[in-house]
């Protein structure tokens, strides 16, 4: 749950965020409360959360491999290996472009 959680605050944040930046265009928004509302969303409906199954074809031909189901993603050891080599390798190329950005190598 704390990974669905850390997943669903910045959908929240953007969402919400964006609505507020509307009407208050130099109010800046703390993150906190984002991770607390995605806390009790995920506390309350995390049956529903975990249970969901979404499907990208039509109801005929449906199958496993079809529909994307959290349960499953979470149970498959190889796809978090890739998930997770995926967001090590993205955290290298943003801490490259970051210290790009301030300045360079020599810094």
């Amino acid at each position: 749950p704390t990974v669905v959680v850390t997943l669903l605050a910045p959908m929240l944040a953007l969402l919400l965020g964006g609505v507020v930046r509307l009407f208050r265009p130099g109010l800046a928004i703390p993150y906190g409360p984002f991770l607390a509302l995605a806390a009790v969303i995920v506390m309350f409906c995390w049956r529903a959360i975990w249970m969901m199954e979404v499907s990208f074809v039509p109801a005929a031909e449906r199958t496993r491999d079809t529909t994307f189901a959290l349960r499953r993603f979470f149970g498959d050891p190889v796809g978090m290996l890739i998930v997770f080599g995926l967001a090590g390798g993205l955290f290298v190329v943003i801490l490259g472009l970051l210290r790009f950005y301030r300045g360079g190598a020599s810094s």
